[in-house]
């Protein structure tokens, strides 16, 4: 069973509950979903520093669930997070999130659910979960980059409920960009232009293509070491970082949906579009010599070839590869980095620049293991 199909009947009334701890209020309830490669490196770092959480934050985070497309375990006692692996192997449930729910809901104290799918049906629950008064953490772009009212329903569910909704490490893996922009409208200034490169798989896959590795070789590397999306064509395809910039826009107070993107594909994916992941892997390879004759077009005009990504005030909306000349400082960028450049009205002669790991299961996760630790120290 895939967890696109868990079954999403909770058959409640909700209402809120679990506004933040008082006080007296010691535990903090935990739930992953889809403890994948990110998940299992986070769940691994929270171990590494455990000892230490346990003695400087205000909260104990007890994991008490965890869910993966195969089976969930749903526990009357903390699970040790040395042994959470085995812990779910033993369990004869079946994943449901309407189980998940029900049990969540009956905790005491206050929730945080983790999101690590990248499944959109999952992402369908974040508003639920808002509304019942959880803290959502999550690096699952599709809920934040949904279609306007969808996301309008998101942050009043939010408000409502009384919890908080993090999604930082849905755009830049660990970069600290949405916090960054949160805090500029917070302070009263205005984003003017957010300009960058968003795609760490992208910006890796470019920058080997350039010292003459072939495209299916790299692409099928990058999939293996979890640096790409579970399906490399949402990376391919330009569609993941047209949400990551929907997610910058809507987070600088911008108007914007993702069918206003304007997007062109890095290569073309027509033909593979019913293929499985591992049959396009397999098929990737006639796409070798076309990105090569691309990368090598740039270098005779002495640039570079990158995926850029571009929204203005106003609505304009670009993703696209773009040629760049060899002293353009996105051309400049190491493989697997990020750069982005926030032009507001307070920085608009010197724009702030954020650049770094974009991708990667161990960036990723310290980044929303630094939202969970916040969330102890409340």
């Amino acid at each position: 069973m895939s967890i696109a199909n868990l079954s999403m009947d909770t058959g409640l009334n909700v209402k809120r509950v679990a506004r933040w701890p008082s006080p007296k209020q010691k535990a903090i309830c935990v739930a992953i979903v889809g403890p994948g490669g990110v998940g299992s490196t986070l769940l691994e770092q929270w171990q590494h520093i455990q000892p230490q959480l346990m003695m400087r934050s205000s909260a104990r985070l007890d994991l008490r669930a965890l869910c993966n497309s195969s089976r969930m375990l749903l526990a009357a006692k903390p699970i040790d997070v040395a042994e959470w692996q085995q812990a779910l192997a033993q369990s004869n449930s079946e994943p449901n999130l309407g189980d998940l729910n029900l049990f969540l809901r009956h905790q005491e104290g206050p929730v945080v659910v983790i999101d690590v799918s990248a499944s959109e049906s999952v992402s369908k629950q974040h508003e639920h979960w808002l509304r019942c008064g959880f803290t959502v953490l999550t690096a699952n772009k599709y809920a934040a980059a949904s279609a306007s009212h969808l996301y309008a329903a998101l942050r009043h569910a939010e408000a409502m409920g009384g919890g908080r909704y993090l999604c930082e490490t849905t755009v830049g893996a660990g970069l600290p960009l949405i916090g960054l922009i949160s805090d500029l409208v917070r302070t009263g200034d205005e984003v003017l232009k957010i300009e960058g490169i968003l795609s760490g798989t992208l910006s890796h896959l470019l920058a080997r293509l350039e010292v003459g590795e072939a495209f299916a070789d790299v692409l099928r590397d990058l999939h293996s070491s979890g640096f790409t999306e579970p399906d490399p064509r949402n990376d391919l395809s330009g569609l993941d970082v047209a949400r990551k910039l929907v997610i910058l826009g809507r987070t600088a107070n911008f108007k914007v949906d993702l069918d206003a993107v304007r997007l062109t594909n890095f290569v073309a994916l027509e033909k593979h579009a019913t293929e499985s992941v591992s049959e396009f892997l397999l098929n990737c390879a006639q796409h070798n010599k076309i990105t090569a004759d691309e990368v090598s077009v740039a270098r005779r005009r002495n640039s570079v070839l990158r995926y850029v990504a571009t929204i203005e005030r106003g609505g304009r909306a670009i993703v696209a590869p773009t040629i760049l000349t060899n002293d353009h400082p996105m051309a400049r960028l190491p493989a697997g980095d990020n750069l982005v450049r926030i032009t507001t009205k307070r920085y608009q002669s010197s724009p702030l620049v954020i650049q770094g790991p974009g991708a990667g299961r161990e960036v990723t996760a310290a980044g929303l293991l630094a939202d969970l630790i916040r969330c102890a120290s409340r």
